[in-house]
């Protein structure tokens, strides 16, 4: 029997911001006026799953940014007292000081801020933010006693800032690191749609991405290669949970179908996933679940490629993404 361990939850697909590399500007979404999961909707899907207690829930963003939900805080509150770890991950840029604190002082609750510069440079990957604005939340929310870590995606326009945001979040007691970010490890530069006075350019090597990229040349060589697939959702007994109210077994499977990709949902019923009309456990009982594995090869009649792409060859791209913490490393990283 499969019991979660994580489980990413997407409570809305709105967001205050315009990353470049995020799927909902390229699928040129809205701001506002997506799918948003109320808190309502959270106890209904978890009516029937005490074992909340303990369990990472993690308040993602795929397609939005939590704290655009109007009821995050309540959304937050709930969870910490049915004793789950919950995570939010923010570009931090939304609501008000007062609002930050507030969150600061709910049980259980722990930010990881996606701030990807300082005062100079933030604003060009995450477009339309306001750096002030989130100094100012940061501050607020770590003055009340919040905990959470700066997680710092590092382009060559914003080394030079990776110090300064050190020193800042120091001071505040948040923890710090820097990462590649995998939306950007394929693309070698990218251009915002607003403020394009720079390219973007990861400051990772990223030989081995572009060496995965080259190992999906034919179905034969792909076959060959399902061994190297790291899966989250076997691996570490991982849930993704989109604002659609639907159940996937990871992130990539959710942004993948929800691009118009139908090899996981052909022939399917609609609502087979929806947890408005099914449990959880039910819907990790279905084939789509349990028979996932087989999936991976080309030569299956429902073969996801999203697998291979994403976490082939040992989960590249997630190695890619993971984060460095250590300071002489941090520098190192600088110095090239």
């Amino acid at each position: 029997m499969f019991h979660p361990k994580l489980i990413e939850l997407e409570i809305t697909a709105d967001c205050n911001a315009q990353c470049p590399s995020c799927a909902r500007t390229k699928r040129g979404m809205k701001l506002t006026g997506n799918n948003s999961l109320t808190l309502k909707d959270i106890q209904y899907m978890f009516q029937y799953t005490p074992w909340l207690k303990g369990k990472n829930i993690s308040l993602c963003g795929t397609l939005g940014d939590p704290i655009v939900n109007p009821e995050c805080l309540d959304i937050c509150e709930w969870l910490g007292k049915q004793g789950a770890r919950v995570g939010v991950s923010t570009n931090a840029g939304y609501n008000s000081a007062e609002w930050w604190s507030k969150l600061a002082v709910l049980d259980n609750v722990y930010v990881s801020f996606a701030v990807d510069g300082f005062r100079e440079t933030n604003h060009i990957y995450r477009v339309n933010t306001k750096f002030n604005i989130i100094e100012r939340n940061m501050t607020a929310y770590a003055n009340a006693g919040g905990r959470g870590v700066w997680t710092y995606v590092l382009f060559d326009h914003n080394k030079h800032e990776v110090e300064s945001a050190l020193e800042f979040a120091t001071n505040l007691g948040l923890e710090f690191n820097v990462r590649g970010g995998g939306r950007n490890a394929t693309a070698k530069q990218h251009t915002p749609r607003k403020g394009a006075e720079v390219e973007l350019v990861t400051a990772f090597n990223t030989d081995l991405v572009q060496e995965h990229v080259a190992s999906q040349n034919s179905p034969e060589q792909i076959q060959s290669l399902l061994p190297t697939i790291s899966c989250r959702h076997l691996n570490q007994s991982y849930l993704f949970v989109g604002s659609d109210m639907r159940l996937y077994p990871c992130c990539h499977l959710y942004a993948y179908t929800t691009a118009g990709g139908t090899e996981y949902i052909r022939d399917l019923p609609e609502d087979w996933n929806c947890l408005r009309t099914h449990t959880l456990f039910d819907i990790i009982k279905h084939d789509s679940f349990t028979q996932i594995k087989a999936m991976w090869s080309p030569y299956h009649k429902r073969y996801v490629p999203r697998c291979f792409q994403d976490c082939g060859n040992k989960g590249v791209y997630q190695d890619f993404n993971k984060p460095i913490t250590d300071k002489a490393q941090i520098k190192s990283l600088l110095d090239e």
